[in-house]
């Protein structure tokens, strides 16, 4: 949310307190599980949230959310990459847990790939939540 928002400066939120609230939601054809699991998690809290914009593109979600036009539910790690201006506030209640799944062919020479594992193990040691990684 922006910063502006009167609950911006929240460490946690129930989801619940947002109902009323306007939700921007990445493009059911870009993100069908994005957007199918925002109207779970609001579903789970009881109300279908009010969708006022599908944009394309992430970045586009951001500079909405940005300009006030309304909230979104997003992965905290986009903080990393977004305006100042906006707060990224944990969701009281269970976790969201996504699944990666990586496929390439053992006989590609693209030398991209093994720099690439190595950049998902980097992660798998950074993260403990990240229960089980298959290489």
């Amino acid at each position: 949310m922006h910063c502006d928002h009167p609950l911006a400066n929240t460490n946690s939120i129930d989801l619940a307190e947002l109902a009323n609230e306007n939700f921007i939601a990445l493009n059911r054809k870009e993100s069908p599980q994005g957007f199918h699991q925002t109207l779970m998690i609001c579903a789970d809290k009881g109300f279908s949230p009010n969708i006022v914009s599908e944009p394309r593109l992430l970045h586009t979600v951001l500079l909405l959310v940005d300009s006030g036009m309304g909230i979104a539910i997003l992965p905290k790690s986009l903080q990393l990459h977004s305006s100042p201006s906006l707060r990224f506030i944990d969701i009281e209640g269970k976790k969201v847990e996504h699944a990666l799944v990586v496929a390439w062919k053992k006989s590609n020479i693209n030398p991209s790939i093994p720099l690439f594992l190595q950049e998902i193990e980097s992660l798998k040691s950074q993260h403990e939540d990240v229960s089980k990684i298959i290489t």
